[in-house]
C-alpha cells in the first residue's frame, strides 16, 4: 500500500493502464465503507482510495464540524 498526501502525487498511477479510484471520507470500515473497498478491488486489480486528512464538515459547516 502507498499512502499519497496530495493530488498532485497521483500522476504515479498515470503509468498504469486501468486503475479504479474511490472517493469519500473513509472514516472508519462499517459495512458500508467494506462494500464500497471490496467492489473496488473487484473492478480493477489496480485502485486507490481517496479520502480526507481534515472530515469535509469542518470545511462546509465550520460552525458545527463532525468529528
Amino acid at each position: 500500500m502507498n499512502v499519497l498526501y496530495g493530488l498532485d502525487q497521483l500522476t504515479l498511477l498515470n503509468k498504469k493502464k486501468d486503475f479504479a479510484i474511490t472517493l469519500g471520507n473513509f472514516d472508519g470500515l462499517h459495512l458500508g465503507h467494506q462494500n464500497i473497498l471490496n467492489q473496488l478491488v473487484k473492478i480493477s486489480k489496480d485502485h486507490a482510495v481517496i479520502t480526507f486528512s481534515n472530515h469535509p464538515s469542518e470545511i462546509i459547516r465550520p460552525e458545527a464540524p463532525t468529528h
